[in-house]
């Protein structure tokens, strides 16, 4: 299998990453949960972070300003609203 590699910003700025996060839809979850195979990968660290972040659920609390975190949730709203128009 071709490695695949992401950065945190990758993820946190791509809308399917942001579906699978917020709607955990099941044929979104088999992509991101094949790229991070194991605990320890490093790839898996990564959208575990990414994955805090959008559920703000991370343990620094500085790691996004107030503006940062308003931005993010505006866009994860419009995401959610353009996905239910379709």
């Amino acid at each position: 299998m071709k490695e695949i590699s992401y950065t945190l910003n990758d993820l946190l700025t791509n809308d399917k990453f942001l579906k699978y996060v917020i709607s955990e839809s099941s044929q979104s979850d088999e992509f991101w949960e094949e790229i991070q195979p194991d605990e320890n990968n490093e790839m898996n660290k990564v959208i575990q972070t990414a994955k805090n972040i959008i559920n703000c659920d991370n343990e620094d609390k500085n790691l996004l300003d107030e503006n940062e975190i308003n931005l993010l949730k505006i866009r994860i709203l419009n995401t959610l609203t353009n996905t239910n128009k379709k």
